[in-house]
C-alpha cells in the first residue's frame, strides 16, 4: 500500500498544481476584465459631465466685475465672458454641441467657426444675482460669482 501512495503522490501533487494554476489565471482574467470595465465606466462618466465642468472653470475664471452676462437668442441661451480686451468668449448650443466662440463685442455670430466644447442638446443659463444655474445634457450645476456688486472698473 505504500508503494501505491508513492506512485500516487506526484500525480496528486501535479493535478493540485494545475487546480491552483487555473485558478489564478482565471481570477486574473476575470479583475483584467472587471478592472477594463471600470476604467471604460469612468472614462464615460468624465466625458458625459465635460460640458458642465468646462462651462463652471470658464464662467470661474471670468469673475470680474461685469465681465459675464447672458444672453437670449432664437437658438437659445449664449453665456458671455467678456475679458474687457474688446473680445468675449460665447458659450453655446449649436447642432447638438456646446461650442465656444472667440469674437469681437458686438461682432455677428459664427457659429460654422465656434470649436466644439462637448456633445449635449441642452444648454441653458438663468442668472439670479451673483449665482448661475447652468443646465446641459449632463446635469445641473450652481456657480456663484464672488465679484457680484463689486466695481472693479
Amino acid at each position: 500500500m505504500h508503494e501505491r501512495a508513492e506512485k500516487i503522490a506526484p500525480a496528486a501533487a501535479l493535478a493540485l498544481y494545475l487546480v491552483l494554476l487555473g485558478t489564478v489565471l482565471t481570477l486574473a482574467a476575470v479583475g483584467g476584465r472587471l478592472y477594463g470595465l471600470l476604467s471604460d465606466s469612468r472614462a464615460a462618466n468624465d466625458a458625459r459631465r465635460a460640458s458642465l465642468t468646462y462651462v463652471t472653470a470658464r464662467l470661474r475664471a471670468a469673475d470680474s466685475a461685469d465681465a459675464v452676462r447672458v444672453e437670449s437668442r432664437p437658438e437659445g441661451d449664449v453665456l458671455v465672458l467678456d475679458d474687457g480686451s474688446g473680445y468675449e468668449t460665447r458659450l453655446y448650443a449649436y447642432h447638438g454641441a456646446l461650442v465656444e466662440e472667440y469674437a469681437a463685442v458686438n461682432s455677428d455670430y459664427m457659429p460654422a467657426t465656434a470649436e466644439k466644447v462637448a456633445d449635449t442638446h441642452t444648454f441653458t443659463v438663468v442668472q439670479d444675482g451673483a449665482r448661475y444655474i447652468i443646465t446641459t445634457d449632463d446635469g445641473e450645476a450652481h456657480v456663484t460669482l464672488h465679484s457680484a456688486g463689486r466695481a472693479d472698473r
